[in-house]
């Protein structure tokens, strides 16, 4: 997932010192960066050190599943294809 979802939310002025859509590697570099960021709701909860921004705005982004056809995992595949995502997010 290549896109900027928070594009129409920064200024054109503010550029990001860093993008990426691994949430553990922003959290481990908003502190030495001295910076805020967007990450999921529910991880957030779970990790300390941090807060929400109460006028903040909520990003939504899509969940891709991506595996080979031909996967020895298969039945683990099918296990978390059961699972409602949205469930697990609040």
């Amino acid at each position: 997932d290549f896109q900027q979802h928070e594009a129409g939310l920064i200024g054109a002025d503010e550029v990001p010192i860093l993008t990426t859509s691994s949430a553990e590697l922003a959290q481990q570099q908003i502190a030495m960066l001295n910076g805020c960021t967007w990450l999921p709701v529910s991880w957030a909860r779970k990790k300390g050190g941090l807060h929400t921004v109460v006028d903040s705005t909520t990003l939504s982004r899509p969940l891709y599943a991506i595996w080979l056809q031909n996967s020895d995992k298969n039945a683990l595949i099918r296990d978390l294809l059961k699972i409602n995502v949205l469930d697990e997010v609040y």
